[in-house]
C-alpha cells in the first residue's frame, strides 16, 4: 500500500527525530567523563526548569533552603525529596510544568500495577528523544536478526497501553518511511494461548516482544501440551519479570535467547540488556537511576535497594528522585560489549498474576487493570481471584463517589477487559489497602493454581 505524503508538521518532527538519532548514536560509547558531563548538564537544566515552572519542586527546594545553584549534577538530585507513586497519583497537577498544558502533550495513564494509576504528560520533544534513544535497543536486536529494520516482529500489546498510545502519537505527529519499521503483528494479552500460538506460527516473527510472564507462559503451554510453536531469533520481555523457570525452558529447551528491557510510563525506555546478557545498560543521558536504602541515601554498588529515577528529558510532567516501586542493584563494572553506560546489575521488578477465566482462557493482569483504572473516582484497587468463578476486588475511591454508580462502572470496565464472563464478583469499598512484605503493593493476586498451565 502506498504511503501517504506527510504533513509539514510531521516532516518537522521527523527531521528533529533524525537529529536526535544522529546525536544519541555515539552516547553509549562516550568516555565515562564525557557521559558524566552530558548527564550533569541535563540535570542542572532540568532542576532549573523545575524551580521556575513546577510547583512541587519549587516548594520542596524552598523548604530545604535550596536553589538551582546548589545542584552541580546528577549526584545532587538526592537532595530533593523522594517522590512516590501516590504523590503523583494524588496531585498530578503539582508535577506538571506551567510551561505546558495537558492538551499540548502526550498523556499516558499507567496500568496501576504499583497500586496507583498515574497520569504522565510528555512534551513532544521528549517523546521523540525517548524514541531515538530507544533505537539503542533495536541495535541490540540487530545483533540477533542481522538487520536494523524490516524484520518480522510479534508484539504482545493491549489496546490503550503505553506502547499503543506512543505509537499513535508518533504516527500523528511525525513520519517514518514504512520500510524502516519492523513488519509487526499485534497480539492482545487477553487472547487465549492457543490463538497467540496460532499468530506466532502464522507470522513467523524473528523477534517476539511483550510482558515477561505472558510470553513465558505461552511457550510453557506449548511445550507442556506438545504444540508446535515457531521459534524466533530472540525473545525480548519488559513490563514485568519472566519467571526464571520459563526463561530457562525457552533458552535451554527451545534454544531461543531471551533478553529484557526496563521501561515505564514515567521514563519510557530506561535500560536495556545487550547480547552479553550481563545486567542492563542504563540510558543515563535520558534517565538518571540510583539505588537507595530506606533512608533515601544512595547504596554502594552491588547492594539491593529501591530504584529511584530522575527523568532528564521530559519537561511536562517533571519527575526527579522518583521511586519506581522496583528494587535493584547497581553494577560496579562496565559491560565488555564496549558500551560505557552505567549498569543495573540486577532488577527485581513486579510480577502481575493472570486472571484465569471459567473456560480456562487467560487475561493478563495489566490488561484488566488498565480498564478498571479508567473509571472516574477510583484511587486504588486490589484484584483477588479466589477460584475459577469467584473474584474479590478491594476498592479505594474518592469520598464523594456514589458507590452504586462506581460498582456499575467497574462492572462495565471488567466486562471490557475480560469480555462476557460468569464470575461472581464482590466489590468491597475499603479505606486503604495494606502493602505486602517489603512494602510493595500487589494489585493482582490469583489463588487459582490449576494443575495444567493457564489456557489449557
Amino acid at each position: 500500500m502506498k504511503q501517504r505524503l506527510p504533513k509539514p508538521s510531521q516532516m518537522y518532527w521527523a527531521a528533529r527525530t533524525a537529529g536526535y538519532v544522529a546525536a544519541q548514536r555515539r552516547v553509549p560509547y562516550l568516555k565515562p567523563e564525557q557521559l558524566r558531563r552530558l548527564c550533569d548538564a541535563r540535570a542542572r537544566s532540568m532542576v532549573d526548569h523545575a524551580w521556575r515552572t513546577v510547583p512541587f519542586y519549587r516548594r520542596a527546594m524552598q523548604e530545604r533552603g535550596l536553589e538551582p545553584r546548589h545542584f552541580h549534577g546528577v549526584s545532587d538530585l538526592g537532595l530533593l525529596p523522594v517522590v512516590h507513586g501516590r504523590d503523583l497519583a494524588d496531585r498530578p497537577e503539582h508535577f506538571l510544568s506551567s510551561a505546558y498544558t495537558p492538551d499540548n502533550t502526550l498523556e499516558l495513564l499507567t496500568s496501576g500495577s504499583t497500586g496507583h494509576s498515574k497520569r504522565i504528560h510528555w512534551d513532544k520533544a521528549a517523546v521523540f528523544q525517548a524514541h531515538a534513544a530507544g533505537l539503542r535497543h533495536r541495535e541490540v536486536l540487530a545483533g540477533f536478526t542481522g538487520q536494523r529494520s524490516g524484520y518480522r516482529l510479534l508484539m504482545v500489546n493491549s489496546a490503550g497501553s503505553t506502547n499503543s498510545d506512543v505509537r499513535e502519537f508518533h504516527q500523528r505527529h511525525s513520519w517514518v518511511p514504512t520500510v524502516v519499521d519492523p513488519q509487526t503483528v499485534y497480539v492482545s494479552p487477553r487472547e487465549p494461548f492457543e490463538q497467540a500460538v496460532q499468530a506466532i506460527n502464522a507470522h513467523r516473527p524473528e523477534v517476539v516482544r511483550g510482558f515477561g510472564a505472558y510470553l513465558g507462559a505461552i511457550y510453557r503451554w506449548a511445550w507442556s501440551g506438545g504444540y508446535p510453536i515457531h521459534l524466533p531469533k530472540v525473545i525480548c520481555f519488559g513490563g514485568e519479570h519472566m519467571h526464571e523457570a520459563d526463561r530457562q525452558l525457552i533458552e535451554s529447551v527451545y534454544g531461543v535467547p531471551v533478553i529484557t528491557s526496563y521501561q515505564s510510563c514515567e521514563a519510557m525506555r530506561m535500560a536495556f540488556q545487550c547480547k552479553r546478557g550481563s545486567g542492563l545498560h542504563i540510558s543515563a543521558d535520558q534517565t538518571h537511576i540510583r539505588v537507595a536504602g530506606p533512608d533515601g541515601h544512595t547504596l554502594p554498588d552491588g547492594e539491593t535497594g529501591r530504584v529511584l529515577m530522575s527523568n532528564l528529558v521530559n519537561r511536562a510532567t517533571v519527575l526527579l528522585n522518583y521511586d519506581l516501586g522496583d528494587r535493584g542493584a547497581m553494577s560496579p563494572e562496565f559491560c565488555d560489549c564496549g558500551r560505557t553506560l552505567p549498569m543495573l546489575e540486577r532488577l527485581e521488578g513486579r510480577d502481575n498474576d493472570f486472571v484465569i477465566l471459567p473456560g480456562g482462557q487467560v487475561a493478563h493482569g495489566s490488561a484488566v487493570l488498565s480498564q478498571l483504572y479508567r473509571v472516574p473516582g477510583l484511587l486504588r484497587l486490589q484484584f483477588i481471584q479466589h477460584s475459577h468463578r469467584e473474584l474479590e476486588v478491594k476498592v479505594v475511591c474518592n469520598d464523594d463517589v456514589d458507590w452504586n454508580e462506581m460498582q456499575r462502572g467497574l462492572d462495565k470496565a471488567l466486562t471490557r477487559a475480560l469480555g462476557p464472563h460468569s464470575f461472581a464478583v464482590t466489590w468491597r469499598r475499603v479505606k486503604r489497602i495494606e502493602p505486602g512484605p517489603g512494602g510493595k503493593y500487589k494489585c493482582m493476586i490469583s489463588r487459582v493454581r490449576p494443575d495444567t498451565p493457564p489456557g489449557r
